[in-house]
């Protein structure tokens, strides 16, 4: 949010953080006026954005989905910001390497399941999958990214 408010002109300092433990509060906060805006991942949203409750103001996707044509990508509105809400699956160093090329498989077996294909959909998730190096390196890149940020807002020295 804080690069966002960056991108449109406004000053993310300005902001009165709320932090809330987990999405369910988040969304609670919203729904009572607590809070006027909040950023989240989108599968905590996008069900009170379909009942009307609350409306989805961008998401930070490289592109609009298809499964909310309604709702813009930040770079629709102007705004060069592409960030994935992602998870990730983590094993203790020194895992054997056969263990973990057989997690890895198992973990893209279930992303090509149709099972998995309705669950995306309904969530409206892009799909990131992301293993060894390329995903470490991706890691990276976020922490540098959110580290330089916040450095230059005067939250990290």
């Amino acid at each position: 949010i804080a690069r966002a408010l960056q991108l449109s002109g406004g000053d993310p300092r300005r902001v009165i953080y709320v932090s809330y433990d987990g999405g369910g509060r988040a969304m609670a906060g919203i729904l009572t006026g607590e809070s006027d805006v909040l950023s989240t991942g989108l599968s905590e949203a996008i069900d009170i954005h379909r009942a009307g409750e609350a409306r989805i103001l961008a998401i930070t996707a490289p592109q609009k989905i298809a499964e909310l044509p309604d709702v813009p990508a930040l770079s629709e509105l102007g705004l060069d910001l592409v960030f994935a809400n992602w998870r990730g699956f983590f094993a203790a160093p020194g895992l054997d390497r056969s263990r973990y090329e057989a997690m890895t498989s198992t973990v893209r077996q279930v992303v090509d399941t149709p099972e998995f294909e309705a669950i995306r959909r309904r969530n409206g998730w892009s799909t990131l999958l992301l293993t060894g190096q390329d995903f470490y390196q991706y890691l990276e890149a976020q922490e540098q990214f959110i580290g330089d940020l916040m450095r230059e807002l005067g939250y990290l020295k």
